[in-house]
C-alpha cells in the first residue's frame, strides 16, 4: 500500500484555524504524507504541517437546507424534553466534491489509499491506529456518525479510509445527482447521501464499524474563539447555546451597543429580542460577528 492523509476544511476564523492545528500536531506522529484541501484560504503555519496544501475555489450551492437539532438540558429554566432546531444549507455537495478532488490529487501522485479526515474530527491514537489495521489488503473503514438520527442509513463523510480510484468511481457515479439537487427522495441529508453512495459501490469489502470518535465543533454553525455558539429564538427571547463552559458572562454587541446578558447556566445565555449584527467579544478582546437576528434567522433558528 501506498497511502495518504487527506484533511478537508473550510477556515473562515480563528477558532477552526486553531482546531485545525490541533489535527495536524495530532496527525504526525503517524508518518504518513498529507494533503490539505479547502475552498478556504489555509495560512502558511498550516500549510508547513503537511505536505501538499490545496486551494479549491469551487464551493457549489443548491438550493436544499437540512434541519438540524439538539436536545436541551432540562435544569435551565426553559421547561422539559426541548430541542433547539437549526435550518442550515446542506452543503454536503460541496463537501463531497472537495473529497473528490482530492482524492483525484492524490491519485495523480501514486497514492492508491486515502485516509480521510474533516479538520474539526477528534479522534483518538488508538482509533486512528485501529483504523490503520483495519484498512490492510485496501478494506475501506466507513463510521457510523453519532450525529445521525437513524445510523441504520447515514454514515459519516467527516472521517472514513477508503482505495483511491474505488473512491474516484463511486464518487463520479453518484455526486452529479447531488450537484443537481437530483437525489432519490426529499430527505437525504450528507450522511445519508454517503451511505447511499457507497451501498452502490464495488468496494473490495464493506467494512462498517462502530469505532468512537467525536467532533470538536458541530459542522453547522457558526464557530469562534468562544468556541461554537448556537443561538435560539424562543418566547421573543435569544438563547445563547456555548459549546464551551464559559468563565464569565460573555460580551455582546447589538447595533455598537453593548446589551444586557443573563445568565443559565456556564453555557446558556439569554438576551433580549433585538433586530440586528450580533457581535461576541471573543479571547482576543474582539467582537466578532456572529448572528444577524432578523425574522429568517427566527425562523431558521428556534426551540420547540
Amino acid at each position: 500500500m501506498n497511502p495518504c492523509i487527506l484533511i478537508t476544511s473550510h477556515l473562515n476564523n480563528g477558532r477552526k484555524r486553531e482546531v485545525c492545528n490541533e489535527l495536524l500536531s495530532f496527525l504526525k506522529q503517524f508518518k504518513l504524507p498529507i494533503i490539505h484541501l479547502g475552498n478556504y484560504t489555509i495560512p502558511e503555519n498550516l500549510q508547513s504541517q503537511t505536505d501538499y496544501t490545496i486551494f479549491m475555489e469551487e464551493n457549489p450551492k443548491i438550493d436544499r437546507t437540512i434541519n438540524v437539532w439538539r436536545s436541551l438540558p432540562g435544569n435551565i429554566g426553559l421547561g422539559p424534553n426541548l430541542k433547539g432546531w437549526t435550518i442550515v444549507p446542506d452543503h454536503g455537495a460541496a463537501h463531497t466534491l472537495s473529497h473528490l478532488r482530492g482524492f483525484l490529487f492524490a491519485s495523480s501522485l501514486g497514492y492508491d489509499y486515502v485516509y480521510t479526515i474533516n479538520y474539526d474530527v477528534k479522534i483518538t491514537k488508538l482509533d486512528m491506529l485501529e483504523m490503520i489495521e483495519q484498512s490492510k489488503n485496501y478494506k475501506p473503514t466507513c463510521f457510523i456518525d453519532k450525529h445521525v438520527a437513524n445510523p441504520k442509513e447515514g454514515m459519516s463523510m467527516n472521517l472514513f479510509s477508503i482505495a483511491t480510484n474505488e473512491y474516484i468511481e463511486t464518487c463520479q457515479n453518484h455526486l452529479p445527482y447531488y450537484l443537481e439537487n437530483n437525489l432519490p427522495s426529499n430527505d437525504f441529508y450528507p450522511e445519508k447521501f454517503t451511505r447511499w453512495m457507497w451501498d452502490n459501490a464495488n468496494l473490495t469489502n464493506k467494512a462498517f464499524t462502530d469505532l468512537k470518535f467525536d467532533h470538536t465543533e458541530s459542522n453547522f454553525t457558526t464557530k469562534g474563539s468562544y468556541g461554537e455558539c448556537l443561538p435560539y429564538f424562543y418566547k421573543n427571547q435569544v438563547i445563547l447555546f456555548f459549546t464551551e463552559k464559559q468563565n464569565s458572562i460573555p460580551a455582546i454587541k447589538v447595533n455598537d451597543n453593548l446589551i444586557s446578558v443573563k445568565s443559565l447556566s456556564d453555557q446558556f445565555y439569554v438576551i433580549e429580542n433585538i433586530e440586528g449584527e450580533h457581535f461576541i467579544k471573543n479571547n482576543y478582546g474582539e467582537f466578532e460577528l456572529r448572528f444577524n437576528n432578523t425574522q429568517d434567522f427566527r425562523n431558521n433558528n428556534y426551540i420547540a
